[in-house]
This record gives C-alpha cells, structure tokens and sequence, in this order.
C-alpha cells in the first residue's frame, strides 16, 4: 500500500527495516502517521516492531505482544481512497480512512491516536484488537478524495 510524506510533515525517519516514525505534531502529521501504519501493517516483517513502536504504551499494546497473532497473507489488497479527521485536540485525534479494496467494496476504518510526546501511536482496545472495527461505505461522501502520484 502506498502512504503519504512530505517534509514537514513525516515521515522523519525510516529505519534500515523500513519502520517509519517522526510525525509532525499537527492534524496532517497525525493524518500521515496512521496512513503510514495502516500502509507498514501490510508488511509481515514489520509486525512486532510496529506494535512495539508505533502503539500507545499500555494494556492494548501488551495484550497485542502477548497475542503474537502469525501473518498470513489473504490476497487482500487496499488503497487509500478518502479520509476525514474527525477529531483532534494535540493530545489525541480519531482520523478515519476510507480504503478502496481489490474485492470492489469501499470501507471506513476509524482510527484513535495520541501523542506521546515525540510521536502519534495508533491507540489498542484492552485486549489488543483495533478500537474501531471496519464498517462498508456507500460512497466517499463525507470524506476528502485522497489520491496519490505515481
């Protein structure tokens, strides 16, 4: 999947693995942080240095590292088709990103994050899963259209 940068925005840093991190603390850094993670989750061998490093310290992480849950590719493959931020306060933001799927449907993905000082984390529920599940859409309304260069 691909994933925004830019140079204020982030990210800032990408390690030798290809883990990216160093967002802006702003609503479009916050933006491009969970596009990056959404995109990064694609790739198995970012897995566990993901949930290490790109979640919010707590009981959601840990049952998450606990979970050691094995990668299995599904043929399942999505773009980024829309997103709206639907709330932002510095100190944490919910931004729902709307992915177009190589099966044809059209779905809503909502996720919390907040700033740890240095860096947006995608927050975990308690028992590790995503706060938010997917949800189908009808259409982008709602959304700002999100389309990448190629």
């Amino acid at each position: 999947m691909s994933a925004p940068s830019a140079a204020q925005t982030g990210p800032g840093t990408t390690s030798s693995d290809g883990l990216r991190s160093c967002y802006a603390h702003t609503v479009a850094g916050a933006l491009f942080a969970v596009a990056n993670i959404w995109a990064m989750g694609t790739d198995p061998r970012l897995n566990k240095p993901l949930l290490e490093q790109q979640t919010a310290a707590g009981t959601g992480r840990d049952a998450a590292l606990k979970a050691n849950i094995p990668t299995s590719n599904t043929g399942l493959r999505a773009q980024i088709a829309g997103f709206k931020v639907t709330s932002y306060s510095g100190t944490t933001a919910t931004v729902d990103l709307a992915f177009h799927l190589n099966t044809g449907e059209l779905v809503s993905l909502p996720a919390p994050l907040a700033w740890d000082g240095r860096d947006w984390k995608v927050q975990l529920a308690d028992d590790g899963s995503a706060v938010f599940g997917a949800s189908s859409l009808n259409s982008l309304a709602g959304y700002i259209p999100w389309a990448g260069e190629e």
